[in-house]
């Protein structure tokens, strides 16, 4: 079992990563959490007595609830969204969240860290749908500033 403050620690991880923004090549390095980086939430602690799988089993039940208002999120925003409705300092990563949800027939883990129900047919299309909202938000925000 980690310590406390072995988790706190690794709740920062973070990795480099280099990005390509634009069709001349342009490359920014961008500091990303890591996979292996724990979900954590405030000061919270570990609950007494969680081993690791059921700790998962727990946030994956509380995952699909989530999911069937979200109906397709990242990982990483489901992970870190599951750790503060339940309140808690996970004893698991990122990675092995993500690991946990491909072995659940109620899960469906597409790629490229998308997270959604199995019976979602469209999780891509989801999140697309999402990032257009936004746009148009941001959109009307500076319209009205203007």
């Amino acid at each position: 079992m980690r310590t406390k403050e072995e988790l706190r620690r690794l709740r920062r991880r973070k990795k480099k990563v280099k990005l390509t923004i634009d069709d001349a090549g342009t490359t920014i390095e961008h500091a990303t959490i890591s996979i292996d980086a724990v979900p954590g939430w405030s000061e919270a602690n570990v609950p007494d007595g969680l081993t690791k799988e059921a700790m998962l089993a727990r946030s994956l039940d509380i995952a699909l609830g989530l999911l069937h208002h979200e109906r397709a999120m990242t990982v990483v925003d489901l992970a870190d969204m599951v750790v503060t409705v339940w309140k808690v300092q996970a004893n698991y990563t990122y990675g092995e969240f993500i690991e946990a949800a491909r072995h659940d027939p109620r899960f469906q883990v597409p790629s490229g860290g998308l997270i959604a129900p199995a019976d979602e047919p469209d999780p891509w299309g989801v999140l697309l749908e999402r990032v257009e909202q936004e746009q148009a938000r941001m959109e009307a925000r500076r319209r009205c500033d203007d």
